[in-house]
Parts: C-alpha cells; sequence; structure tokens
C-alpha cells in the first residue's frame, strides 16, 4: 500500500526519455522534493 499518492496532469516538466517515458531518477527526485522527504 503507497505512503503518498500525488496525481499529476504531465510529466512534461520531469522529463521524458526518447522512447516518451518518464525518467524514473528525475520522477523520484521531483517526489522526494515536493513531499519534503529525504533519500535513503
Amino acid at each position: 500500500m503507497p505512503r503518498y499518492v500525488k496525481i499529476v496532469d504531465s510529466f512534461d516538466a520531469i522529463g521524458m526519455t526518447g522512447s516518451a517515458k518518464v525518467q524514473k531518477n528525475k520522477l523520484r527526485a521531483q517526489a522526494l522534493s515536493d513531499l519534503g522527504l529525504q533519500d535513503r
């Protein structure tokens, strides 16, 4: 069960790969920043 859920309209601000997938490392960094959490 997830601890946090955030609904977004698009991933354009985070960045996409050449194959139109979201960049998971940037998604993680953005989520940590938005939620005020520390990286483990």
